[in-house]
């Protein structure tokens, strides 16, 4: 083990001799300073464990030098105990308030000192251990929280731009909120022979498994659409069985029981503007659309999704595609559940879809931008000072009366 190092301060050359003579034999190295002013430059050089101090000293006393230690950022964590023939109780109070750790009587007892010497060292050694991991750790932290957010870069560079779906749909919103820097919630907006593809995903998990999977959500719906040859192939639930398909083989997924089911829920449209019609394929994401009744009354419309993600599952089926004739006004919501599943309100409760539903509904008379604000100034009204559970993500859009004007890219 390596030796520790006590610097010894004292005018009286014997009283440094005897306490020398009690350590050395501990495997401690001992140093010396027979002044104030030397004990300062002493230790600012050499950095002891700890200070053995004299008071009663000529133009420096130990409590003026204990000051100075503790004043220098460089010394001021240097354990300070005070080794004095002085013994009144005002003195020891004031040693104390001036950050020494301990306070020895001359004459000591040798079995006192180096038992109280020996006690501070092994403290101010795990001390100073500690504190060497602290910055070991917080370094680590910082890289790696470096690392997280130049992948949440990324991530925002594969997103595509807020102003895409505005392009097509100009009513609209698009609201992410992740729980962490990164998301496991993705949105995705594809335009190919005149149709608009938007999509909203949950992946498993949050933060960076789930950061990961977004990634390859995205690039296999790209792959998948772009392969398309013609429009009349174009079908949103054959897209999710393909994309099933994909996430399988790549997670190496089959039907043994330890297989790993990591996947994605998912609500994609494909939207033909012009024809005023729109698919929708759900993996347990649903799809709501607001319109007005015949009594001009605002009604919500639920498109459930299949019961399955986009992953392994016991009863794997067809994703089913619903066909959806559009009517101007319509509004349509596609979200994942980190909303729903938000834990707050008075009784710590989940917000739940009824809620949801009915938030929708009180504010369907507004513009998609007032939405957005309500939608999020509830979520988190609702939230509170409670932690976020979940990404959040959904998507608002409001179908038009033409979209002759429309070029499509």
């Amino acid at each position: 083990m390596e030796k520790q190092t006590v610097l010894i301060v004292d005018d009286i050359v014997d009283n440094l001799n005897v306490a020398a003579n009690t350590l050395i034999p501990q495997n401690i190295n001992v140093i010396f300073a027979q002044s104030g002013e030397n004990a300062l430059k002493t230790a600012d050089k050499y950095m002891p464990d700890l200070i053995l101090l004299d008071i009663m000293m000529p133009q420096m006393d130990g409590f003026e030098v204990c000051e100075k230690l503790k004043s220098n950022e460089k010394t001021k964590e240097i354990p300070i105990i005070f080794l004095t023939a002085i013994g009144e109780a005002k003195f020891i109070v004031k040693g104390f308030k001036l950050g020494a750790i301990d306070y020895i009587n001359k004459p000591f007892i040798a079995e006192e000192l180096i038992s109280r010497v020996t006690s501070h060292l092994k403290i101010y050694k795990l001390n100073k251990d500690l504190n060497q991991n602290n910055k070991l750790l917080q370094q680590k932290h910082n890289e790696i929280l470096a690392s997280i957010r130049y992948a949440q870069v990324i991530q925002k560079a594969v997103l595509p731009e807020e102003q895409f779906l505005s392009h097509f749909l100009p009513n609209n919103f698009i609201i992410n909120i992740p729980r962490d820097i990164v998301s496991g919630d993705f949105y995705w907006i594809k335009q190919r022979y005149n149709q608009v593809f938007i999509a909203v995903a949950d992946c498993t998990g949050h933060g960076v498994p789930g950061a990961f999977m977004s990634m390859l959500g995205i690039a296999y719906l790209n792959e998948i659409v772009y392969n398309f040859k013609n429009e009349t192939e174009v079908n949103a639930g054959e897209i999710l069985n393909t994309l099933r398909n994909r996430i399988k083989i790549s997670l190496h997924q089959d039907k043994r029981k330890d297989t790993v089911s990591d996947g994605m829920d998912i609500a994609l449209c494909i939207i033909d503007l012009e024809n005023k019609n729109m698919q929708y394929a759900g993996a347990y994401n649903p799809l709501f659309l607001i319109r007005k009744d015949q009594q001009n009354t605002h009604e919500l419309i639920q498109f459930k999704a299949d019961r399955m993600p986009i992953a392994i599952h016991l009863s794997e089926k067809p994703f089913t595609n619903n066909n959806i004739e559009l009517q101007t006004d319509d509004m349509v919501y596609i979200f994942s559940d980190g909303f729903l599943d938000q834990i707050g309100g008075e009784y710590g409760r989940k917000y739940l879809v009824k809620n949801f539903k009915e938030l929708l509904l009180q504010n369907a008379n507004k513009k998609m931008d007032e939405q957005k604000k309500a939608i999020k100034d509830t979520f988190y009204s609702w939230k509170g000072e409670k932690e976020q559970i979940d990404d959040v993500m959904i998507i608002g859009f409001k179908i038009s009366e033409s979209y002759g004007d429309i070029e499509f890219l």
